[in-house]
């Protein structure tokens, strides 16, 4: 099951995680739920079941997640030449963001050094 969460804010099912963009859910969630049936009529969250996933729709949901975790997830749902390529492209989105977020990271531990030794 892919949800796509369009809020700005993760949410908790069961013990699981659901962050902004697509996530590739494991368990089925109860779309009866007040909480969750209040998300979906919103439309902070969308759901699209495994059997409806076509190759459009993965390539969608891959291009809206943010772990590499969700595009893998997402990838394998649909065996498709276009939806392994926007996997990879994806993939490489994520890990060139995330290598200049611990860069940056790198970078302030250094200043901060830096200044305590002065």
């Amino acid at each position: 099951m892919i949800v796509k969460n369009n809020a700005k804010r993760a949410y908790f099912y069961e013990g699981e995680a659901i962050l902004p963009g697509s996530n590739n859910v494991a368990k089925d969630i109860d779309q009866n739920h007040p909480v969750i049936k209040a998300l979906l009529e919103s439309g902070e969250l969308e759901i699209v079941e495994d059997d409806k996933l076509d190759a459009d729709a993965a390539i969608k949901a891959i291009n809206a997640a943010n772990t590499v975790e969700a595009v893998e997830g997402i990838a394998k749902k649909v065996d498709d030449k276009k939806v392994k390529a926007a996997a990879s492209k994806r993939k490489k989105e994520i890990e060139a963001a995330l290598a200049e977020i611990a860069a940056a990271g790198k970078k302030k531990e250094t200043e901060d050094e830096e200044k305590d030794d002065d």
